[in-house]
Order: structure tokens, then C-alpha cells, then sequence
């Protein structure tokens, strides 16, 4: 981004946590049944700054990255209509689908990192203090671990997995809950629209 657009995207960080702070005391004065409630019941355990990162961070995170996951898994599903018909016909394939579209058009496709010692990957040094772009749509289609990477296989037996929750300290927090909630919907609600996919997709 040029300078502009640096300021404009910063602007936009300080209007959300503008708006964080704004939520954070009403609802200090005014509790209701929501999220933000709660995490101030237990305020001993955050400050407000604190607190405003960690909504922030939760809109981002748990409302942008499922938007985006929902539409690229329909894109992929409705691209090859064989796709979209096999899940209408066995929605046990569902969880398997959402897996290999996390791979194939992850949400999140990179994120900057920080190097917190010297250190040598792949024969490039990397020193203390640098930031390191880690391109995790780039090791979703690693053709060192996935036979046939851009392709969007419905059953796929890779042992692999996928880096579209991260990986290690920085895996994505509610990877565990994301996964139960799909399995229990899947089970509750097990019928999809039988109906040919739009024309033109």
C-alpha cells in the first residue's frame, strides 16, 4: 500500500477500537446477554485496553474468516456441480468439504510474524527482530505433501492437514470448537437442497 492507503487502514483500526472502547463502557453501565458482558464480569482478569484488542480480535477472526470460509466453500462446491451433489447426497461429507476448502482457499492466506531469535530456514538467514510473511495459502498447496494441490478433492486421505487454522502456539483458538459445532449441525440437520446448483456457476 502507498502512504495513503496506510493512513486510511490505520484510521480504520482506530475507528474499530474506537468503537470497542464506546461498547466496553456501556456495557459496563448497562450489562446485557452478550459476549462483551461477560468478558467484563470478569474484568479482574482484563483492562480495558485489554479488553478492546480482545473484541476487536474476536469480530475479525470469528465473523470476517467464517464469511469468507462459507463463500469459498459454496465457490468450490458449486464449481464442479458433481461436488455440490455429492454433499445433497451424503451430508457426511460435509466436514470433509469445509476441511478441504480451508485448504484449497483459505480464509487467512498469510500473516506477519516477528523472529524472536537468529535463526536459518531453508538456507535463508533470519535475524532477531525481523518480520517473516507466512504465506499459509503458499503451504496449503505444498506439492511436497499434497499429490494434487489445486485440485478440490471431496475425499481426500491426506494425513497432512492444513494450515488453514495456523499451526503450533498459533493455532487458531477455536479450531476445536469450529469443528464440534459443524459435526452437531451436520447430525441435526442432515438434509441440503436437492436443486441443480444456479446456471453459470
Amino acid at each position: 500500500m502507498d502512504a495513503e492507503q496506510q493512513v486510511a487502514a490505520a484510521t480504520e483500526v482506530v475507528n474499530l477500537q474506537r468503537f470497542m472502547v464506546d461498547l466496553v463502557r456501556r456495557k459496563r453501565a448497562e450489562p446485557g446477554d452478550d459476549i462483551a458482558s461477560q468478558m467484563l464480569a470478569a474484568e479482574e482478569t482484563f483492562t480495558e485496553d485489554e479488553l478492546v484488542f480482545q473484541l476487536a480480535g474476536l469480530l475479525i477472526a470469528g465473523h470476517e474468516t467464517t464469511t469468507y470460509m462459507l463463500g469459498h466453500a459454496i465457490h468450490l462446491l458449486l464449481r464442479e456441480p458433481e461436488h455440490w451433489q455429492a454433499v445433497v447426497a451424503d451430508s457426511s461429507l460435509i466436514p470433509g468439504a469445509i476441511e478441504e476448502a480451508l485448504r484449497v482457499d483459505t480464509s487467512v492466506p498469510a500473516f506477519i510474524r516477528t523472529a524472536t531469535e537468529d535463526t536459518e530456514l531453508a538456507g535463508r538467514r533470519i535475524a532477531k527482530g525481523q518480520d517473516v510473511l507466512v504465506v499459509f495459502a503458499s503451504a496449503n498447496h505444498d506439492e511436497d505433501h499434497f499429490p494434487d494441490p489445486g485440485s478440490f478433492d471431496l475425499h481426500s486421505t491426506s494425513k497432512v492437514g492444513h494450515m488453514g487454522f495456523g499451526h503450533g502456539i498459533h493455532s487458531f483458538v477455536g479450531a476445536g470448537l469450529e469443528r464440534l459445532v459443524r459435526r452437531s449441525c451436520g447430525a441435526r440437520n442432515p438434509r441440503l437442497p436437492a436443486a441443480e446448483p444456479p446456471a453459470g456457476t
